[in-house]
């Protein structure tokens, strides 16, 4: 068996695994994971961050989602520099596999050094017709 097949096969059975039939919530907490989802749901993906501080979380798009709205920032803290939550709203449109990729920056610098990376592989199923 080769890598392209096997991966393949652990894709498919992550699909059987982790496969719903509603909108999903993903965190920090899931970078690297895998996830499934039906097409036309959403995903909503709630990152961690320091925004007052010049930093934001930035999706590297995809032809399989559309972003519904415009990321919402969520405080924790009302201290000077404190955490928010960036909610990232997506709706799978296109069934197949992908990767969600998002990258952590001030979007200001000339060189674009990404402070962090997040990523997910996502496998859209057509659902039940």
């Amino acid at each position: 068996m080769n890598i392209n097949h096997l991966k393949r096969v652990i894709f498919a059975a992550a699909a059987v695994f982790f496969s719903c039939s509603s909108n999903l919530v993903i965190s920090d907490e899931n970078n690297g994971s895998s996830q499934a989802i039906e097409l036309g749901k959403v995903i909503e993906v709630k990152l961690d961050g320091q925004i007052s501080t010049g930093f934001i979380w930035e999706w590297v798009s995809s032809d399989f989602f559309t972003q519904e709205d415009a990321p919402k920032i969520i405080p924790v803290d009302k201290k000077p520099g404190g955490h928010e939550f960036t909610v990232f709203t997506l709706k799978a449109v296109k069934a197949g596999q992908t990767k969600l990729l998002f990258k952590y920056h001030r979007q200001w610098e000339k060189k674009q050094e990404f402070v962090k990376e997040y990523s997910v592989n996502v496998i859209i199923n057509e659902g039940k017709k």
